[in-house]
């Protein structure tokens, strides 16, 4: 994000809440603001803005406030031990789905593409869903925290994720 850019998203910030007490003209202030946001992404911060003053009646205190509201992900393995220990506890398709969106709503989208109680089991009586489900859960996470990562950062920090997200789509494990 340029100084320019936090220069409009601070001056929304006035214009939405007009006895917001934020002196635009203090360098200090707004060289506090901007370290906080140098690495966010424009388009991802100002969205994230127009969410705030829409969902709160005061203006955010401290860049804290908006960084706060910056989607935050599991690794894809931490995803899926959440997507398992909900499914351990669930009978049914539909009621682990509702589960999921109760608990765990960010990961809805990903499980719902999956049935898990239609799996086959091997010759020992075990389920193959860690290969069958799995594995393309994790690859279909990857690349949506890759998606989410690059619409939030800017620079060098963004070449940096492009260039590794192959690699990283190859490390997926079951």
């Amino acid at each position: 994000m340029t100084q320019q850019e936090l220069g409009y998203l601070l001056k929304y910030i006035k214009s939405y809440y007009p006895k917001w007490e934020f002196n635009i003209s203090d360098s200090f202030m707004l060289g506090v603001w901007y370290e906080a946001f140098e690495e966010i992404e424009f388009n991802g911060m100002q969205e994230i803005l127009k969410k705030y003053c829409k969902s709160n009646t005061f203006p955010p205190q401290s860049p804290t406030d908006l960084l706060n509201l910056i989607p935050r992900a599991y690794t894809p393995n931490e995803a899926w031990s959440k997507v398992l220990d909900i499914h351990s506890r669930c009978k049914s398709q539909e009621f682990f789905l509702s589960q999921v969106l109760k608990e765990e709503p960010s990961l809805y989208p990903f499980v719902k593409r999956f049935n898990f109680y239609d799996i086959e089991t091997d010759s020992f009586g075990n389920s193959c869903i860690g290969y069958c489900i799995g594995k393309p859960f994790k690859k279909d996470y990857q690349e949506y925290l890759d998606r989410l990562t690059i619409a939030f950062i800017s620079g060098e920090l963004k070449q940096q994720v492009l260039e590794n997200k192959e690699e990283r789509l190859l490390q997926i494990e079951v």
